[in-house]
């Protein structure tokens, strides 16, 4: 029986409508149906049960559905800490200036993809349309990137729910606004040298981005899809986005759910572009495979794994190799079958033993794996093509025309095209793909060799695939990196063949450029690092509240409130320089002369506590030490005010191997950089950043930018921060 939904045509439930084309089942789909009237009718979903239960309200019907119902993008999570942060924007969490403010650098509201607390944010401005949005649309210029992002990531028109122009919330918005389009910035795309493809026709150019699902995207595979997808577009052709799902021992729908993740976080908007599998081309794939034996271009080999490499080694052929087409073709059967005799079979192409290129010498085309299952298609194949040999096939069936590849599979190239043109199938094909070279992307310190990334989940070295010491687009961007900045540095490397060993300093230094004026700005000393300051001017006995901005030169990012007293806590460095007599300036409050120094009775070298006099009317300009301070009322540090400092951890991210390039031989392991992956520090931050949440960016003065990883939602009591590289080579705790 239909799940039906009543409401009122004047008033429709938008967010539920929207969250209803997410339904990836289309069976799902078709038994909630959704019945308009004219009328007053708050939204109703009633259940077909004999109880007739009934859900009321658009915020109750769209949380009901992304719980319950398969979708093509996951908008609800069942980790605690996210779906209470999504919780709290279904339930209100303040005015529009608050999201202005939390929209800041930010893509989604909540982590990095597309939630319901997006949809939900997005369907209260559409039904409200707030005034101060069409009046003054320049004073929100983060809710109006934010909104026309998530409109570019709906696949299907919102004329199907509304009645008018969601553009006209903002005003007047010039047309090509309305669906930002994916390129290079103009300034760096200037600087760099994009190759011409080699026989591109304008509004003909296909290109693809076929990943493995066996990972998450790291920054190589980010270059991958954002030069795709810039040829795509400057040609005005289209990108076709294949998960090359050829190997079920390593793959699953985690990581494909991942890359489409991914891919949303890097502009590339998956519902935007064609998805396909390679494991839709399995029945093709194999045809072609059998027509090769039948051609006499492919044989059945049954040499160990160790007699297959010594053969290739030393340039011999495989005794197997003139095996009779009948032979071949039964054994095929069998790897077909899986049986124990095909277990030990693999499909080889006949090219040349002899070749100088490696990858030419009878490469390995098919090979048997009965477990586990595949993730699509379950039991039903127990053999599976080799990637070099499904992908040119599937280039051409796709009708890919430029097919574009790091130079590190150079060798390959040569092989990918005897493919084509020995595969008799593909003769009728129009056009045969044209393969690009792109230099790798290699970075000193760190690996992107999956195989090697993987080790490090493994051992338990690193929390995960998003860990943010891992070079992957969710680890980077965990770690603060933005998307902008990512694509910003790929795209000035344009598409040279040069490869170099790079450091991360120029992509953390691009991604500095872009924050430093648009996070806010707040203070925090390490635990170990508080020393008392008391103030000896009368009047301070009582504390005071100003505001001030979170940013000097970006009043946009709002105020905080600071509040004064005698009591105060100031860095350990800054206490050690000071001396009786000296003028220094606290920050955010005024000059202040020392009195008193008082020091450790067992080292005199170790301030305990310093005493001073403030000297408002003394010339900051004229003091070098700045030091930054946070209230101390040391009774009430653990009481829960909402006017205390707030507990904290920063934690400071550092390279993963000790070596800036591992070379063939080296021994990963030898090379682990134990114990500067990652370090952490206890601390106290001021009471603003209470209302952190998680995935917002801010800058700790003197301590550089960071990144809010688990903030204060409840059952948590602290905030936790990592920090973002600024392109220096300073540390934090350094």
């Amino acid at each position: 029986m239909a799940t039906i939904v009543r409401y009122s045509k004047e008033d429709p439930p938008i967010a539920s409508l929207i969250v209803h084309n997410f339904i990836s089942d289309q069976s799902a789909k078709t038994l909630i149906k959704f019945n308009g009237k004219a009328g007053a009718q708050t939204a109703e979903l009633a259940f077909p049960t004999k109880d007739r239960d009934i859900l009321r309200g658009d915020r109750s019907i769209a949380s009901y559905l992304v719980r319950s119902q398969p979708l093509t993008t996951p908008l609800y999570t069942t980790d605690p800490r996210q779906s209470s942060d999504i919780d709290q924007w279904l339930f209100g969490v303040g005015t529009l200036d608050i999201l202005e403010r939390h929209l800041t650098l930010r893509s989604f509201i909540s982590g990095y993809t597309l939630t319901l607390a997006d949809i939900y944010m997005f369907s209260l401005i559409l039904k409200t349309r707030p005034e101060n949005l069409s009046s003054t649309p320049q004073s929100f210029p983060n809710i109006h990137r934010w909104f026309l992002h998530v409109l570019s990531t709906l696949s299907f028109p919102l004329s199907s729910i509304i009645s008018f122009d969601p553009l006209s919330i903002f005003g007047k918005v010039e047309a090509t606004q309305s669906a930002p389009q994916q390129q290079a910035p103009t300034k760096q795309h200037s600087k760099a040298k994009y190759q011409p493809l080699e026989n591109a026709e304008e509004g003909k150019v296909v290109t693809r981005f076929p990943p493995e699902p066996s990972g998450w995207l790291h920054l190589g595979h980010a270059k991958a899809a954002l030069l795709n997808k810039f040829y795509a577009d400057h040609y005005k052709g289209k990108m076709i986005i294949r998960f090359d799902d050829t190997n079920p021992a390593k793959e699953n729908d985690e990581f494909v759910n991942s890359i489409r993740q991914d891919l949303n976080s890097l502009g590339i908007n998956v519902n935007e572009h064609k998805v396909t599998y390679t494991s839709d081309y399995f029945d093709q794939i194999e045809s072609y495979a059998k027509s090769m034996i039948q051609e006499n271009t492919a044989y059945v080999d049954k040499s160990t794994k160790d007699q297959m490499q010594q053969q290739r080694k030393n340039l011999l052929d495989s005794p197997f190799r003139t095996a009779s087409k009948e032979e071949n073709l039964r054994l095929f059967e069998e790897m077909k079958k899986g049986s124990p005799e095909g277990q030990k079979c693999v499909l080889r192409a006949k090219i040349n033993n002899q070749s100088v290129n490696g990858t030419m010498r009878d490469p390995a085309i098919y090979r048997v794996v009965v477990s586990p299952a595949h993730h699509r298609t379950g039991t039903k194949y127990k053999m599976y093509p080799t990637y070099d040999f499904a992908c040119p096939i599937v280039d051409s069936l796709e009708g890919i025309t430029h097919a574009l590849r790091s130079n590190e599979y150079h060798d390959r190239n040569e092989q990918y095209n005897w493919f084509l043109k020995h595969l008799s199938h593909l003769q009728g094909v129009e056009k045969l793909p044209i393969i690009s070279d792109y230099s790798r992307l290699n970075f000193e310190y760190t690996l992107l060799s999956k195989r090697k990334l993987q080790w490090f989940v493994d051992s338990k070295i690193v929390t995960g695939w998003d860990d943010p010491s891992f070079p992957t687009v969710r680890g980077c961007l965990r770690r603060g990196l933005t998307a902008q900045a990512l694509k910003d540095y790929i795209y000035a490397q344009g598409s040279s063949m040069r490869g170099t060993n790079q450091t991360m300093d120029k992509l953390w230094s691009i991604n500095k450029q872009l924050i430093d004026r648009n996070v806010p700005r707040y203070w925090a000393i390490p635990d170990d690092q508080r020393v008392k300051f008391t103030i000896l001017t009368p009047g301070l006995d009582t504390i005071e509240y100003k505001s001030i901005p979170f940013h000097k030169q970006n009043s946009s990012l709002g105020w905080k409130v600071v509040p004064y007293y005698k009591d105060l806590w100031i860095e350990k460095t800054d206490a050690a320089v000071l001396k009786q007599g000296t003028e220094f300036t606290l920050m955010d409050w005024g000059n202040c002369i020392v009195k008193e120094i008082k020091t450790s009775s067992q080292d005199t070298a170790v301030v305990e506590e310093v005493f001073g006099e403030l000297n408002l009317k003394g010339d900051y300009k004229t003091t070098e030490l700045k030091a930054t301070w946070l209230i101390r009322i040391e009774e009430r540090e653990k009481s829960g005010s909402e006017n205390d400092l707030v507990e904290i951890e920063m934690r400071e991210y550092g390279n993963l191997i000790t070596k800036d390039k591992l070379e063939d031989g080296d021994v990963l392991e030898q090379y682990v950089n134990k114990g500067e992956i990652l370090r952490v520090k206890k601390g106290w931050g001021d009471m603003n950043m209470r209302g952190l949440r998680k995935g917002e960016r801010i800058q700790l003065e003197r301590r550089g930018f960071w990144i809010c990883d688990e903030d204060m939602t409840c059952p948590r009591e602290k905030v936790v921060l990592i920090k973002t590289p600024d392109g220096a080579q300073k540390k934090a705790f350094d």
